[in-house]
């Protein structure tokens, strides 16, 4: 009777072991059905999956995908986003063929929503964040389209904006740097930093982008007032998109203000520990 007595209270210690090491790591805020990329909890959407070490947005032709970090971001407090990609040119949806598009297509980006952690917009030119409303941020825009720059709230990417300012940036996305042919560079890596500044309300990137022979600087800036926009929070992450030219479109690293990352070992110890010592204890209690 002692035995099955222990047996069933030994069971029903696992149990809620098991439930308070879940409760206690979600308070952690870890997501057990996320995954890690770069040490940032991560949310997988679309085609977007990881390939070794980088979060690969698509893999070819004709497809949108994203990758949003699980916890949100303050927009009253001011932040900074560093980001390195890598874009390579991939084979074009049948029947077309190598030959006959050899541009890759369409490009990605650094994008800020409130929407949901997995949202996802259209594919093609849309850039996979055309269609969430009232997303904003810094796109890199291949095929013929050629620009780097930030694109305002709820504006599609796919639109093609004029070569020179509007009545306001939020209208606009600047083109490529001249000499930079985003389409017909078979490789592309490069890196962008994006900063807010809460104060002025200003969004601000710099970065640096390669074609294998050259390296171009970029930069832009934006007047948004994010904490206005979204309220006191938001999401930030990538989306990309394919269409008829396909390409891999890779982030390779992302380091950010504010972003929810992975506790060391010792630390879900830690939070394991409290549990796993009253299953200890209620052992020991039992065999006497």
């Amino acid at each position: 009777m002692t035995k099955k007595v222990f047996k069933r209270i030994s069971i029903k210690g696992v149990l809620l072991a098991a439930a308070l090491a879940a409760v206690l790591i979600a308070q952690a805020g870890i997501s057990m059905a996320s995954i890690t990329f770069d040490g940032i909890l991560v949310n997988e959407v679309g085609t977007a999956s990881m390939d070794g070490a980088n979060a690969q947005l698509t893999s070819g032709a004709g497809q949108a995908g994203a990758v949003w970090a699980v916890d949100p971001i303050s927009t009253t407090s001011s932040f900074s986003e560093t980001f390195s990609f890598s874009l390579t040119y991939a084979a074009p949806l049948p029947p077309y063929t190598t030959s006959e598009i050899t541009t890759q297509a369409d490009g990605i980006t650094l994008a800020f929503q409130s929407t949901s952690n997995t949202a996802l917009g259209g594919g093609g030119a849309s850039l996979g964040v055309g269609g969430i409303p009232n997303a904003a941020g810094s796109a890199i825009q291949t095929w013929s389209n050629n620009r780097v720059g930030f694109f305002g709230a709820g504006q599609d990417p796919a639109i093609i904006y004029p070569s020179t300012p509007g009545s306001t940036l939020a209208d606009y996305i600047k083109p490529a740097p001249t000499g930079l042919d985003l389409g017909n560079t078979s490789l592309l890596t490069g890196t962008e930093t994006v900063s807010y500044n809460a104060t002025t309300d200003t969004l601000t990137m710099t970065g640096t982008i390669s074609d294998g022979t050259n390296v171009y600087n970029v930069s832009d800036t934006l007047s948004i007032n994010l904490d206005l926009l979204y309220g006191a929070n938001m999401y930030v992450g990538f989306t990309g998109g394919s269409g008829l030219g396909g390409s891999v479109q890779e982030i390779t690293s992302w380091s950010g203000t504010n972003l929810a990352t992975v506790p060391e070992p010792s630390t879900l110890l830690f939070l394991l520990g409290p549990s796993l010592i009253g299953l200890a204890a209620i052992r020991r209690k039992f065999k006497k």
